[in-house]
């Protein structure tokens, strides 16, 4: 047995945790060696990603095989099990690797978000890990686990169909029913929405407090005082069953979970279509294909990122075309901390909690590593061969649907988001997608651009640490209402910068009837 521990910092209802190992010395064979599955989510838990103090923490106790790895990975993926993440009320979902490998029915739809933490481990067992088959079904009744009965199987999930309760230091204490009802992202008031079902016995082996990682379960649910310094080794050590507690924990993924500047190195390179009514396969063939470039009667052409504006045209995947909302740093030369991630074919560069599709997920760039694969333009799979950090000018161009297709200055594109990780929820939320910003960028793109430049870059530079505290205490349940009011100040503050309070009354008309009317971005 041992303790594991970790904290959450953007809370989802329902959404369900599961652990896994994979083989020695790689990051595959997740999907044959489950170790725990279908663990609630704390409904208590309301946590802001900006104020650490406010992260909550969460404790489970695993049963280790008895294996022999020198550096295994022990990972923990979460399930974003609700509306705003493609799983409706009454539908369940299932992991995309799981589907691929055959462990989940590959018919059901696929868990859309999906967050990936990853530890090397060392397991001082008796059988190598490569030889061990694990078994999901043993591993729980040695917990005596509770929480798979009336759950779907294995890697597929109920919508919002794993909450729980946990005590102050991460314990669990019960399970419930499926949230419904809720339509809340953040939060569902437990007093409201929680029905318990299982009530977890003191003496339970998945809540006893094993091995060091367990010491720091008093330290968390007491934010004032810091928690104990343990060593920071490159690999942390579980030991199995049949052995003594480990004597280090396990050591954390890169610290720097927070950046003001969701970006792409101003290096990287797009497709602009020319003709807004170009087929988009075509044009990705004239922008990405050696020989086709120069062709007379484009289409579209391949251009650095940082001389598109508002209104451009632009691939967001090879079939795909968006319109740009605002491309920010364009009219301010700034730099920040990048991350290349260079590939068979070419190369990303991005800062590091840009959103970027890893491995089939949305994850912040940080987190890849060596083979781990970014997504081609065409949905291939794209392994990346090297990781190179340095500092470098900055460029954003924002699009209507979120994504665009970027290369370097030279070989094969990616796909990419436009957002930062703490950002993501907002960017895809279907509110953004609707908003009047949108639709007022979308009739005066060059203002809008200008707008940015002179207005809101200026603002958002000299507010930023402001609007980030008060991100940090604003309720989950206040967030749509905070959206709007700001979507209507910044169009009102744009009509006003572009006419007349009597012509800014009449556009505001307009506009609203363009959103109403749903015009196509």
């Amino acid at each position: 047995l041992n303790t594991i521990i970790w904290e959450e910092s953007l809370s989802h209802p329902g959404a369900p945790a599961r652990f896994a190992l994979s083989l020695d010395g790689t990051d595959d064979g997740f999907e044959n060696c489950l170790l725990l599955d279908h663990i609630p989510h704390d409904e208590r838990a309301n946590p802001r990603m900006g104020d650490e103090a406010t992260w909550h923490p969460y404790a489970i106790t695993l049963w280790i095989p008895d294996v022999k790895c020198d550096r295994c990975h022990l990972q923990l993926v979460t399930f974003m099990t609700d509306a705003i993440h493609g799983v409706p009320d009454g539908t369940e979902c299932a992991y995309s690797y799981a589907q691929q490998a055959g462990k989940a029915n590959e018919t059901l739809k696929p868990c859309k978000v999906v967050y990936h933490s990853c530890a090397p481990v060392r397991i001082t067992g008796t059988t190598p890990r490569d030889q061990y088959s694990c078994s999901l079904p043993s591993f729980e009744a040695e917990l005596d686990w509770p929480f798979m009965a009336g759950k779907p199987p294995a890697s597929t999930y109920f919508a919002k169909g794993d909450p729980g309760m946990y005590s102050d230091d991460g314990a669990l204490l019960s399970g419930g029913e499926p949230i419904e009802g809720c339509s809340n992202f953040f939060y569902c008031e437990p007093a409201t929405y929680y029905k318990a079902l299982v009530i977890v016995p003191p003496n339970a082996s998945y809540v006893q407090k094993v091995g060091e990682c367990a010491k720091l379960m008093t330290a968390t649910s007491t934010p004032s005082s810091p928690p104990p310094q343990l060593p920071s080794p490159q690999q942390s050590e579980l030991q199995p069953y049949s052995s003594p507690p480990p004597t280090t924990q396990p050591s954390a993924p890169n610290s720097d979970l927070s950046s003001s500047k969701p970006c792409f190195a101003d290096s990287s390179t797009v497709c602009r279509l020319l003709d807004s009514s170009a087929e988009p396969t075509i044009a990705f063939r004239e922008c990405f294909t050696e020989g086709v470039q120069s062709a007379p009667g484009k289409i579209a052409i391949r251009m650095p990122m940082s001389q598109l504006a508002a209104g451009d045209l632009v691939l967001s995947d090879q079939r795909t075309v968006a319109r740009i909302v605002v491309n920010q740093h364009k009219g301010l030369k700034d730099s920040a901390a990048i991350i290349t991630l260079q590939h068979a074919n070419g190369s990303l560069a991005v800062t590091p909690d840009h959103i970027i599709l890893l491995d089939g997920v949305l994850s912040a760039a940080r987190y890849a590593v060596q083979g781990s694969r970014l997504s081609g333009a065409d949905g291939s799979d794209v392994p990346v061969t090297s990781i190179r950090h340095s500092f470098a000018p900055i460029i954003n161009p924002i699009s209507a649907d979120g994504w665009i297709v970027v290369a370097g200055l030279v070989g094969s594109p990616v796909m990419a988001s436009t957002t930062t990780e703490a950002l993501s929820d907002l960017l895809f939320n279907p509110l953004a997608r609707c908003s009047l910003s949108l639709r007022a960028a979308y009739l005066f793109p060059s203002n809008a651009q200008t707008f940015y430049d002179s207005i809101l870059e200026a603002f958002f530079n000299t507010h930023l640490q402001q609007l980030l505290n008060f991100n940090a205490v604003v309720p989950p349940f206040f967030v749509p209402l905070v959206v709007i009011v700001a979507d209507i100040c910044v169009v009102g503050s744009f009509l006003c910068f572009m006419f007349t309070w009597f012509e800014a009354v009449v556009v505001t008309m307009l506009v609203a009837m363009a959103a109403l009317c749903r015009i196509k971005m």
